[in-house]
């Protein structure tokens, strides 16, 4: 299977690479934003996830644990040449399939609003006003699974 669950330091390292390839070089977020407590191995509440093609990671995503069977992926990336090809969308199928077969039944996501559109086409309906998170416009969106 294409999607891959993070377990070793050296996946983690080029996991890292994609979010600050999209978030911090492309669309100028600051890294003490970017990055925080939940991008460790080890912790029980976070799983993080990415996509491997033709032996590179080349999408990316990450996985809180929230209460009541509930589960925020977040983080969602994608090198540039790769975009607009399924992929992603694959990703987000393949992580939802995972949290459904262990007893999870809903995915949030805080999409930024240019590409709510892409959690729209995967399933997902947006809930809330639109609110801002590192200086970008956000929608909560949520999907059962």
């Amino acid at each position: 299977m294409p999607t891959i669950r993070i377990y070793k330091q050296h996946r983690l390292d080029e996991y890292l690479d994609i979010r600050r390839q999209v978030f911090n070089v492309e669309q100028g977020i600051d890294q003490s934003i970017e990055f925080d407590e939940y991008d460790h191995l080890g912790r029980d509440d976070v799983i993080h996830f990415a996509y491997w093609h033709q032996k590179k990671l080349i999408a990316s995503a990450r996985a809180i644990l929230l209460d009541n069977r509930r589960v925020k992926v977040g983080r969602v990336a994608t090198l540039e040449e790769y975009r607009h090809k399924g992929y992603a969308s694959r990703l987000m199928h393949d992580i939802e399939l995972y949290f459904h077969n262990i007893g999870f039944r809903q995915v949030v996501v805080n999409a930024q609003v240019g590409v709510a559109d892409f959690y729209k086409g995967c399933g997902y309906t947006a809930v809330g006003e639109p609110f801002l998170e590192a200086n970008i416009l956000h929608r909560k969106m949520v999907k059962a699974i």
